[in-house]
Order: structure tokens, then C-alpha cells, then sequence
């Protein structure tokens, strides 16, 4: 009876163990998952929409400054229009790009007031720069402030995205740590049922000889 017993302990402590393991490997796969979720949206989608806007903040930038050599008049006019027309062709590929990457959460509702701004951000400077003749200063004025409206468009979702690639590293760190501590926590259940099976084997072992000696005794 006492070899059943602690046989029966052996046999549940063995499970526990592999139950253990199971454990930890299965819920270490679902928070893997998890890490690879959020580590495939910051890299193909957090981080490539903050390339774009950045980038389209930039031609914008440089688009105020070739209309200012447009408006100066003089040989310096045709190259500005010249530059002009690389970021404006620039400016409509990367808003069409970052427009064609999934939203991050929130992320559209930025989408229209940043394309209406750059689609008139746009067609006001081509109509500046392929005038036959110099523009009045109120229609160099009228595209400045279509240019600094876009800016602001273009600022205010470039904050944003990066709000929330901030908020998606911070989870990641939290799914990291948190998986790392319960996985310690199973590994270490796991260890302790398996070392309490040897110290069954040496009490029983123990008991035994223990039993022999009061044979021989009496």
C-alpha cells in the first residue's frame, strides 16, 4: 500500500510537470503572437507613416521657398519652377504612399483634412508656377496660406502617429515583461513539483531500510 502511494505521487507529480510545461509553452505562443502583432504594425505601418508625413512636411517646407524665387522674379524664377515642379510631383506620391498603408486606430480620422489640404496645397502652386506671366502678390499670398493649412494637416497627424507608436512600444515593453514573468513563474512551479520527486524516492528508500533494521533488531 505504501509503494501504491507513493507510486500515485509520482505518477501526479510527473503530470503536474508536463502540465506545467504545456502551460508555459502554450501561453508563451499566444503572447508571442501578440509581440509579432504589435511589432508588425510598428514596422510596417507606424513607422513608414511617420516617414511619409515627415518627408511630405519637408516639400512643403521646400515648396514655400521655390515660390518665394518664383514670386523674386529674374533668371532665379526658372529654376525655382523647375524645383517647384520635382516636390510638388514628390508631395503627390508620398501622400498617395502613406494614404495606401493600413490606419493605426484613430489614424483616419486625420485622412481628410490632410488630403483636401495637399490636393489644394497642390493644384494652387501648379496654377502659380505654369502661369505665363508673374502671379499678383495676393495669389502668391492665396498659395502661402494653402502651403501652411497642408503644414498644419500634415503636423497635427505626423503628432499623432507618433502618439501611437509610442503607446505600441509601451505595449510592447508590457506584453514583453509580462510574458518573461509568468513564464519564470510556470518554469519555476514546474521545477519545484520535479524536485520534490527524488525526495519521494529517498524517503521511500529510507523507509525501507529503516523497516530491515527493526527486522534484524527483533
Amino acid at each position: 500500500m505504501r509503494f501504491e502511494r507513493h507510486h500515485s505521487a509520482l505518477v501526479v507529480a510527473s503530470i503536474v510537470t508536463v502540465a506545467s510545461f504545456v502551460g508555459a509553452t502554450a501561453y508563451t505562443q499566444n503572447r508571442l503572437a501578440r509581440l509579432d502583432e504589435v511589432s508588425s504594425t510598428i514596422e510596417t505601418d507606424a513607422v513608414p507613416s511617420i516617414d511619409y508625413l515627415s518627408r511630405v512636411a519637408v516639400r512643403l517646407t521646400k515648396l514655400n521657398q521655390s515660390l518665394d524665387g518664383v514670386a523674386a522674379g529674374g533668371p532665379q524664377a526658372v529654376s525655382a519652377r523647375e524645383a517647384a515642379r520635382i516636390e510638388l510631383d514628390g508631395l503627390e506620391a508620398d501622400v498617395a504612399a502613406y494614404l495606401g498603408l493600413p490606419p493605426l486606430p484613430g489614424e483616419e480620422a486625420h485622412w481628410a483634412a490632410l488630403r483636401a489640404d495637399a490636393e489644394h496645397a497642390v493644384q494652387a502652386t501648379r496654377q502659380v508656377i505654369e502661369a505665363t506671366g508673374v502671379p499678383s502678390p495676393q495669389t502668391f499670398d492665396a498659395v502661402g496660406d494653402a502651403l501652411d493649412a497642408a503644414l498644419r494637416s500634415v503636423a497635427a497627424t505626423l503628432a499623432f502617429d507618433i502618439r501611437q507608436s509610442k503607446a505600441m512600444a509601451r505595449d510592447l515593453r508590457a506584453v514583453r515583461a509580462e510574458t518573461l514573468g509568468m513564464v519564470v513563474k510556470l518554469d519555476g512551479g514546474s521545477s519545484l513539483v520535479a524536485l520534490t520527486r527524488p525526495s519521494s524516492r529517498i524517503a521511500r528508500r529510507g523507509g525501507t531500510t529503516r523497516s530491515c533494521r527493526s527486522a534484524t533488531r527483533c
